[in-house]
Formats: C-alpha cells, sequence, structure tokens
C-alpha cells in the first residue's frame, strides 16, 4: 500500500511484521516488484522494488528469507541507484524476468533504467555504480534535428498508461 510517501510491504498470507519504506518527502506515484539482475546484488537479493516518485526513480534491493515452516521475513536494502525523472511523471512501470526495467511517462515515451554493479573507473574514484534513464522509443535525430514544438504538432504523444512484457518473446507492448 502506498500513503502519500510511504510505501507498506507485508506477506497478505500470513500475520508478518509491516515493512515500510519512506526515502524521500515527495509523492511515491508508481511502484514495481521486479527480478534482480544477475551479478548486481549480493547473491540473497531476488528482487528489486522499483520506486518512482515525483522528483526521482530509486531501486530498492529486496531479500526474502527461506523459511520452510517459518513465515519468511522480507529485507529492504537500500542501494547507491537513483535517477532523476528531469520532470516526467513516472506512470507504470514494469520489468522483464532478466531483471531490465521500463518506465512509461506522462510524456508519451518508454524509458529503461539501466544500472550496473560491474565494477569501472568510477569505483575507482568512489562514484557509485551506473544508473541511468534512457529514452527507448524517441528517435535521436528527430530530437536533434526538429524543434520541439514541431514535434509536438506532428507527433502528439499522449502519456503512456500501461506497459506489458512479453518474456516468451522479449517483447513490450505500450
Amino acid at each position: 500500500a502506498i500513503v502519500d510517501n510511504r510505501l507498506y510491504l507485508w506477506a497478505f498470507d500470513s500475520n508478518c511484521e509491516v515493512e515500510e519504506f519512506q526515502h524521500s518527502d515527495h509523492l511515491i506515484v508508481s511502484v514495481a516488484l521486479v527480478p534482480a539482475r544477475r551479478g548486481v546484488f549480493i547473491d540473497d537479493v531476488q528482487y528489486v522494488l522499483v520506486v518512482a516518485t515525483t522528483i526521482e526513480i530509486v531501486l530498492v534491493a529486496i531479500s526474502i528469507g527461506a523459511g520452510h515452516d517459518v513465515i519468511s521475513p522480507i529485507e529492504l536494502y537500500a542501494t547507491p541507484y537513483a535517477v532523476p525523472t528531469d520532470g516526467v511523471f513516472v506512470l507504470h512501470v514494469v520489468g522483464t524476468a532478466t531483471g531490465r526495467i521500463f518506465l512509461g511517462g506522462n510524456d508519451g515515451v518508454v524509458y529503461e533504467v539501466e544500472y550496473s554493479g560491474e565494477s569501472s573507473w568510477r569505483n575507482l574514484v568512489g562514484l557509485p555504480n551506473q544508473c541511468r534513464k534512457v529514452d527507448k522509443s524517441s528517435s535521436a535525430v528527430a530530437k536533434w534535428v526538429v524543434p520541439q514544438f514541431l514535434r509536438d504538432l506532428v507527433y502528439p504523444d499522449g502519456p503512456i498508461h500501461q506497459l506489458v512484457v512479453d518474456n516468451g518473446r522479449n517483447l513490450l507492448y505500450t
């Protein structure tokens, strides 16, 4: 459940405690649970909770204990992965079975949140691993050649209300 800037998680089929997540004072607008990308987190992390607020998208690592007769606790881990929304209101978040994360915004664009746990020069200088929001549906040529007001006249995009992943065919539908 979401209440303003707080997210509450619990196992609804048990009497587990409620986990509360509050990252910032900004309103949470969209949330999705996505399988964790292999090799990015410790082995205990099975999922990534994608939390989109009005100003940023935050990735939270989730581990669900492997209890058999006992209800398994949910563990939330802060990660260095966050990316600004750049004024885009994220309406829908969806993930693939391999951990790719796609966003649908009020600007009519499909974005992918790319994150990596690979070592790079960023680690050597003390910077966190890379996380970025990449436009996957707009033409790069049109962005640089055609002014925004002309693109709005010719291609009036509506918001992306729904994204659906077909993992069997590796397709993303909008």
